[in-house]
């Protein structure tokens, strides 16, 4: 199946979203009434950089891990293996992993909260960042790890193997 561009902004347009609704809660809810942890910014800095630290590793865990499931479900399309195919085509990360890791993605996109910004467009533009590439990390994890029906997809199952496994 190819891909049109509208495909790619309705996928780019979750995590653009989520970037500007965060944005936009920051500078009018919280930056107004956390100038109080001005005197915690030691700590602040260091939980900031724990959740960070545990978001990149998890991330680069289930990157990985998402990436070579799909590889793996790719190989079997390729070599028309079906038995191949309906072993690894519906893998999932587990749930609990998958929780685990929204709470930690959550953590992460919100932990710049707590920090308050003079400077509104900068506190704004950070906040901005750092939701955009927390959400979009996590989309693209959440799409490898649907080899069939993601945006970045395996390409040419054939039909009649999806209903198979579908229906297994």
């Amino acid at each position: 199946m190819k891909l049109s561009l509208s495909d790619y902004v309705r996928f780019l347009s979750k995590p653009l979203a989520l970037a500007i609704l965060s944005t936009v809660i920051f500078v009018f809810v919280i930056n107004p009434v956390n100038a109080i942890f001005k005197v915690a910014e030691v700590a602040i800095s260091i939980y900031v950089q724990m959740v960070f630290l545990a978001w990149i590793f998890f991330s680069a865990f289930l990157l990985v891990r998402a990436d070579e499931e799909w590889k793996k479900t790719d190989e079997a399309v390729r070599r028309k293996n079906f038995e191949q195919f309906k072993i690894e085509a519906p893998k999932k990360i587990p749930t609990s992993a998958v929780m685990v890791y929204l709470v930690v993605v959550f953590l992460a996109a919100t932990s710049f909260y707590l920090f308050h910004f003079e400077y509104i467009p900068l506190g704004a533009i950070i906040l901005f960042g750092i939701t955009f590439v927390v959400c979009l990390t996590t989309f693209v994890i959440f799409d490898l790890d649907d080899p069939v029906d993601g945006l970045i997809n395996v390409e040419n199952i054939p039909k009649d193997w999806i209903e198979k496994v579908r229906r297994e």
